[in-house]
C-alpha cells in the first residue's frame, strides 16, 4: 500500500507534463488516461486516447525488456484513434491512413503497428523525392478485448476482430476473426 502511494507520488510528475505534452501536440486525451515515461508524438493527422487508459513509455512500469518510450505518429490526413481502457506499453503507432484500436485493448511491450508501406515497393521510386507518393497505406482495425503480446508487428489493411488474441513476437498480415489466437511470423491461427 505504501510502496504503491510512493511509486505514485514520483510517477506523478512525468504523467502530468506528459498530458500537457499530448494536448500541446492536439492530442484529444480522455478522462483519467495516464502516459507514464517517455513518449514521442508527431501529429500532424488526428490522435485520440480514450478514458481511463495506461499508457506506459519506460521500462521502469513495463520491464519486460522491450524498449524504452511509446510512439505515436500521425503524418497528414493521418489517423490515430485508441479507446478506452486501454493499456499500451513501449509500442509504436504509426498511421498515414486511420488505425482505429477498440476499447480493453492490451498491447504488450515492443508492438508496432503501421499501416503504411513507409516505402514504395517499386524500385524505380525508392530514393526519389516521390518515394512516399507510391507507397501503399490501408487501415487498420483492432476490435474490443484483444490481447496483443509483446513484439507484435501489425501491418497495413490488417483488421482484428474483438476478443482475438496475437502471441508474442507475431507478424500479422492478415485479418483476425473474433475470438481466434494467432501467433507466428507470419501469424497463423492456431486456434
Amino acid at each position: 500500500m505504501v510502496k504503491d502511494l510512493v511509486r505514485n507520488i514520483i510517477a506523478f510528475p512525468s504523467a502530468f507534463f506528459n498530458k500537457i505534452r499530448l494536448r500541446i501536440h492536439g492530442v484529444s486525451i480522455g478522462i483519467g488516461s495516464v502516459v507514464k515515461g517517455k513518449i514521442y508524438i508527431v501529429n500532424k493527422g488526428k490522435i485520440t486516447i480514450g478514458d481511463n487508459c495506461i499508457i506506459n513509455g519506460r521500462n521502469k512500469y513495463d520491464p519486460i525488456g522491450c524498449g524504452e518510450g511509446c510512439t505515436l505518429v500521425t503524418e497528414k490526413n493521418g489517423n490515430i484513434c485508441i479507446g478506452s481502457k486501454c493499456g499500451i506499453s513501449n509500442a509504436a503507432i504509426y498511421s498515414r491512413a486511420s488505425i482505429c484500436i477498440g476499447d480493453r485493448v492490451l498491447l504488450g511491450g515492443g508492438v508496432k503497428i503501421y499501416d503504411t508501406d513507409f516505402h514504395s515497393i517499386e524500385h524505380i521510386w525508392r530514393g526519389t523525392v516521390e518515394d512516399k507518393l507510391h507507397a501503399c497505406s490501408e487501415s487498420v482495425n483492432i476490435g474490443n478485448d484483444v490481447f496483443i503480446g509483446a513484439g507484435v508487428t501489425i501491418l497495413k489493411g490488417v483488421t482484428i476482430g474483438d476478443r482475438a488474441v496475437v502471441g508474442a513476437g507475431a507478424v500479422v498480415t492478415k485479418d483476425i476473426l473474433a475470438d481466434e489466437i494467432w501467433a507466428g511470423n507470419p501469424a497463423i491461427k492456431i486456434r
